[in-house]
C-alpha cells in the first residue's frame, strides 16, 4: 500500500491512511467536496459584490490614467486606447481546487507524517485551509510592460492597508523562470465551518499575482511540469543547467531571456524616438 499513488490529489495513499488515523480527517469524504463548494461560492460572491472590490476597480482605473499620463500606453492588456472601464477589470478570485488543496496540504504535513514527535506542529486541516494556505484564493493581473507588476503592486498593497487589511507586496523571482509581483492579504469573511456547520468570520488569505503577458504565457505551459516536480512524480537532474536539450533547460532560461527582453522593450518605449522627442 505504502507505494500506490492516489491520482486524484497527486500524493500516495498512504498518506490518505495516515490523514484518516492521525488526523482524522478523510479526503474522500463528500462532506469535504460541500465544505470545498460553499466556499468556492462565498468567494465567488465576495469577488462580484463587496465594496472592497468596486473601489479596487476604481482605484485601479484611477493608477492606469495617471500611468498613461507619464507613458503614453496602457499599463494592463486589458482595456483600449482611450483608457480603462470598470468591465475590463473583472478578475475573477478563483479558490484552489479541492486537489490542489489537499496535494499543498501533503507537502506540509508530511514533515509530521515523517517524524511525529515534532512538537508544536501545526497541521494544516479544512477548518483552517482559509487562512494556513497562503494561496488559497487567488487571482491574476496581467501588465503590459515589465515596470507594470511593481507600479501596481506597491499602489494595491497600500491602498489594502488604508483598508485595514493586512498587506504585503512579494518580489518573486525564481531559478526556473518564474517572474512576478505577489500581493498576500487578508480579509474577512463569513465561512461555514467543515462538519459543524456553524458560520464563523474568517481571516481568508488571498493572493493576488501581478505579473507580464510574456511570462505569463510562459506559465500556462510550464505550470502543469512544475506542480509534479514538486510533488516528486517527476525528478530533476542535479546539473539540468546544462542540459541544453531537455525542455526544463528551455522553458526555464527561455523565461530568463524574455525578461531581459522585457528591459529592453521598455527601454525602447522610453527612449526619445519612440516618444516623438527626436533629437
Amino acid at each position: 500500500m505504502t507505494g500506490e499513488w492516489n491520482s486524484r490529489f497527486n500524493i500516495p495513499q498512504s498518506h490518505l491512511i495516515w490523514t484518516r488515523e492521525y488526523l482524522g480527517i478523510d479526503y474522500e469524504d463528500p462532506e469535504l467536496e460541500r465544505f470545498h463548494s460553499r466556499f468556492e461560492r462565498t468567494i465567488d460572491h465576495f469577488s462580484k459584490s463587496d465594496p472592497l472590490i468596486f473601489g479596487l476597480r476604481e482605484k485601479i482605473i484611477e493608477w492606469d490614467s495617471e500611468y498613461r499620463q507619464s507613458n503614453r500606453v496602457g499599463l494592463l492588456m486589458t482595456g483600449g486606447d482611450d483608457g480603462l472601464a470598470s468591465h475590463d477589470l473583472i478578475y475573477p478570485v478563483k479558490v484552489k481546487s479541492i486537489e490542489s488543496i489537499i496535494n499543498k496540504a501533503y507537502r506540509i504535513n508530511k514533515i509530521l507524517e515523517d517524524d511525529p514527535s515534532i512538537r508544536d506542529f501545526q497541521p494544516i486541516i479544512p477548518n483552517q485551509w482559509m487562512n494556513q494556505v497562503t494561496d488559497i484564493c487567488r487571482g491574476t493581473i496581467v501588465c503590459r510592460y515589465i515596470d507594470g507588476p511593481l507600479y501596481l503592486g506597491s499602489r494595491i498593497c497600500e491602498y489594502l492597508k488604508s483598508l485595514g487589511c493586512y498587506s504585503n507586496l512579494v518580489a518573486v523571482a525564481k531559478d526556473r523562470g518564474y517572474y512576478a509581483y505577489h500581493i498576500e492579504f487578508t480579509f474577512p469573511i463569513d465561512v461555514v465551518n467543515y462538519r459543524a456547520g456553524e458560520a464563523t468570520r474568517e481571516d481568508i488569505r488571498f493572493e493576488m499575482q501581478i505579473t507580464t503577458q510574456l511570462q505569463q504565457v510562459l506559465y500556462s505551459l510550464t505550470h502543469p511540469y512544475y506542480e509534479m516536480l514538486r510533488v516528486g512524480r517527476v525528478m530533476e537532474a542535479e546539473n539540468w543547467q546544462w542540459e541544453y536539450d531537455s525542455v526544463k533547460f528551455k522553458s526555464a532560461y527561455l523565461s530568463h531571456t524574455l525578461h531581459l527582453l522585457e528591459s529592453l522593450i521598455l527601454e525602447v518605449r522610453d527612449s526619445d524616438y519612440f516618444k516623438g522627442e527626436r533629437r
